[in-house]
């Protein structure tokens, strides 16, 4: 349960061990209001530990299993041959079901407030030294905003995280690199 999952991030913080969640989203019939309430467990999480990592995963359709069967009731098109299922994976396959909205909810708690509610995440990437000292000035720029949300519980207009990803989408076109600030 999430009280389950909060008691267990304090007490590896009690004990000076980093907490990870691993979280698979996407799940056909999945709302909008499920993807809400798994952020906002993070976001509790945070709040008890801003070391917490999180990894992210994506459900994919594969044959032979109830999911399946709810997928392809919610617009997935179930690859017709074999080598079309050798390139049906993770990185590639886009759910039917997943609105822009959840999307984009995904991308700015993935991308933006998740790392950025660490005072200290520049220090896990491994960049060259301009880079992480741009990561640097960011971090300790975004981090005031990010943590007064993630106390506030408001999420509304969230112009900060909306500037920064376009920003970021910017420089990566400019300089043809691939950088995000939550390595996944």
């Amino acid at each position: 349960s999430v009280d389950d999952n909060l008691a267990f991030v304090a007490l590896l913080k009690k004990h000076r061990i980093i907490p990870f969640f691993s979280i698979m989203l996407c799940f056909p019939g999945n709302t909008s209001q499920e993807l809400d309430d798994t952020f906002n467990m993070i976001r509790k999480a945070k709040l008890i530990d801003k070391r917490l990592k999180v990894y992210f995963s994506f459900y994919t359709p594969y044959p032979g299993t109830k999911l399946f069967n709810m997928a392809t009731e919610n617009g997935f098109n179930a690859p017709d041959n074999l080598a079309a299922w050798a390139t049906h994976t993770f990185d590639d396959f886009r759910a039917p079901w997943w609105t822009k909205k959840q999307e984009k909810t995904f991308e700015r708690f993935a991308h933006f407030y998740i790392p950025l509610s660490n005072p200290h995440n520049y220090k896990n990437f491994y960049r060259p030294p301009l880079i992480r000292i741009l990561l640097f000035l960011i971090n300790k720029f975004f981090y005031p905003i990010v943590y007064l949300r993630f106390r506030t519980n408001c999420f509304k207009v969230p112009v900060e995280a909306d500037l920064f990803l376009f920003l970021l989408k910017r420089w990566n076109i400019l300089f043809k690199m691939k950088y995000k600030l939550y390595p996944f």
